[in-house]
């Protein structure tokens, strides 16, 4: 069997970005002997430590040194040498390691936050493993700047194959990087779920607004975009749903908990949030849930692939691909064979 190296997201509280990356490994496990790395490791736990936050309060809290650490990675480049610094033991790997195959995805990786990571990571890949064929499987590409784009030409021109998970990817690909790219289903698909649980829950995800002004979302400020999501949700509860916020990240459960207290202060009205550590206990929930709400992909597949009716809140490009895509009767068992089809393919 090949020798296949991995590069997708482990370190990280995003539980969409962690079912990737289990994804990922179940794909080509059957077929290639696996060394998994990440891509760009942020934290050394992924469970999200509820014990730092208090439930009446948005406030997180932190030392002096946590806030003064805080500070210091705002600035992009400090978080591009921090990840660097903390990735120095998979660059060991390329050293000691002689790969056939490396494989990067999939989660939108071809973006702003990781080209300068992934321009490394290319860099080291020349330096150490210059015999190894080099693919993109299951990525999104999103809005880049020239920046970006200079900085991942190299990499995406000299890459043996490129599979991306949405059309809006195939164009981008072709438009900044003049390449041809093969569309697949979201690689978080290859998952197969227990559906078999009574579903009495509806869930209401409820994201930061860094998040919304980051994809250019039509809501004026943070007020807009509370008093817009109680209105939905208010309209749940008196059609009689058991409405609770959920989260897939912990920026997102800061969110939630910003939000409720909102709730709290300007109509009287307390919505719980269903709390869990971690990808495990969130699926617990997801199999209990009959209606989903969520302004994240991979909470909407992860609901989907549970059973439950998914509604995306539609706040970016990603999210409008993923409705126009994956939703209305989508095959999801095609979805993974389709999946595992490519997969053995990229290793043979």
């Amino acid at each position: 069997m090949k020798n296949l190296l991995l590069l997708s997201r482990i370190y990280t509280t995003n539980m969409g970005d962690q079912m990737i990356g289990r994804s990922m490994v179940s794909l080509f496990s059957p077929y290639a002997n696996v060394h998994q790395g990440d891509i760009c490791s942020k934290v050394t736990s992924v469970s999200i430590n509820l014990d730092k936050f208090n439930p009446h309060s948005q406030q997180e809290k932190s030392t002096f040194f946590s806030q003064y650490l805080s500070k210091c990675c705002h600035n992009s480049m400090a978080k591009n040498i921090s990840m660097l610094i903390k990735n120095r033991s998979i660059f060991k790997v390329l050293f000691n390691k002689r790969f056939d195959l490396i494989i990067i995805g999939g989660g939108e990786l071809v973006s702003p936050s990781f080209s300068f990571i992934l321009m490394v990571w290319f860099i080291m890949i020349k330096i150490f493993q210059h015999k190894a064929d080099v693919v993109f499987f299951g990525v999104g590409v999103a809005a880049l700047e020239n920046k970006d784009v200079k900085r991942l030409r190299r990499m995406i021109s000299d890459a043996k194959k490129i599979f991306v998970r949405d059309s809006y990817s195939v164009k981008q690909m072709e438009l900044l990087f003049n390449r041809d790219a093969v569309e697949i289903p979201d690689v978080v698909y290859a998952n197969d779920f227990i559906r078999n649980e009574k579903k009495t829950l509806t869930l209401y995800g409820i994201t930061s607004f860094a998040r919304l002004r980051k994809h250019k979302s039509h809501y004026s400020d943070e007020k807009d975009y509370f008093i817009s999501s109680f209105n939905e949700i208010k309209t749940l509860i008196m059609r009689g749903e058991s409405v609770f916020l959920f989260y897939t990240s912990q920026d997102d459960l800061k969110a939630c908990l910003k939000f409720r207290l909102f709730c709290l202060e300007k109509y009287h009205q307390d919505i719980e949030i269903s709390y869990y550590r971690s990808v495990d206990e969130l699926l617990a929930i997801l199999k209990k849930t009959k209606q989903l709400y969520s302004p994240r992909m991979h909470g909407c597949i992860m609901g989907q692939l549970c059973g439950a009716s998914v509604h995306p809140i539609l706040i970016s490009e990603k999210m409008l691909s993923y409705k126009k895509k994956y939703l209305n009767n989508y095959d999801i068992v095609h979805a993974k064979q389709t999946l595992f089809h490519y997969s053995q393919m990229v290793v043979s």
